[in-house]
């Protein structure tokens, strides 16, 4: 338990260095530098929903949520169209659908569809039932696996992604480095799927690794000198290095 402290205090220590070199690098620049799928969501959110450009502070807030996971896009989305500046505009249900739609599918309602819920809404469903359907749905799903957008949907998403090389060498380098037998070329391909998928982060993936038994053994035979430069190796940490996220590739790490 000891030892997991120390590591814990250790990796708070590097993710704080990268922090202070990235949060920089992303200010005004996350819709177009970082992740343009988590930008292009908050922005069709706040048009559809409260028909307006997002404010800077709020735009930059959501999509940094997202692009750490702190939240997922049905949170987003949540948060919005549940917020005073919504329910105050007090919008007819078949608008709430229209926006629904649009939000979350990025297209015009289909009429069946559109008279499905409208009905529903009619009938006595409330607003956050309906869009648990919209939330829940494998459209959905794949609009976020596409985009980069960790979704908050229960449906598994169907859309064919590739794992990129950029997904597998940031697992291959993890193993490389924190552990003595990585595994076989079929798992790690099998985790960068994950992360590709967002089915895992980055973060925990790199966090399921660094707290393995073999990694905490090694820790406790090492000096704290040793344990934090096999940190900066498998981070690929240099002094005065610039680091920028890439959410496309899915290469983010804290």
């Amino acid at each position: 338990m000891h030892m997991r402290k120390v590591l814990i205090k250790i990796a708070a220590v590097v993710a704080a260095i990268i922090i202070f070199i990235q949060i920089p690098l992303m200010t005004g620049k996350v819709s177009a530098a970082v992740n343009p799928g988590a930008g292009e969501f908050v922005n069709r959110l706040y048009g559809y929903a409260l028909g307006r450009v997002p404010d800077a502070a709020g735009f930059n807030d959501w999509c940094n949520k997202l692009l750490y996971g702190e939240v997922n896009g049905a949170q987003v989305a949540e948060g919005i169209l549940f917020s005073d500046e919504y329910v105050n505009m007090a919008t007819d249900d078949a608008s709430y659908v229209n926006t629904l739609y649009h939000v979350f599918f990025n297209r015009d309602p289909d009429p069946a569809g559109m008279d499905v819920w409208v009905t529903a809404l009619a009938g006595g469903a409330g607003r956050r039932e309906i869009m648990s359907g919209f939330i829940n749905s494998v459209e959905w799903a794949n609009v976020c696996a596409s985009a980069g957008i960790y979704s908050g949907s229960t449906a598994v998403p169907t859309v064919d992604l590739p794992v990129t090389d950029a997904a597998v060498n940031y697992v291959s380098n993890l193993y490389r480095n924190f552990t003595v037998f990585p595994p076989s070329d079929a798992e790690i391909q099998a985790i960068a799927s994950d992360i590709i998928y967002l089915r895992k982060t980055c973060r925990e993936v790199a966090s399921d690794i660094v707290f393995s038994d073999e990694f905490i053994a090694f820790a406790k035979i090492s000096s704290p000198g040793k344990v934090v430069e096999t940190f900066f190796k498998a981070f690929d940490i240099k002094p005065g290095a610039k680091m920028w996220l890439d959410e496309k590739d899915r290469t983010i790490i804290w």
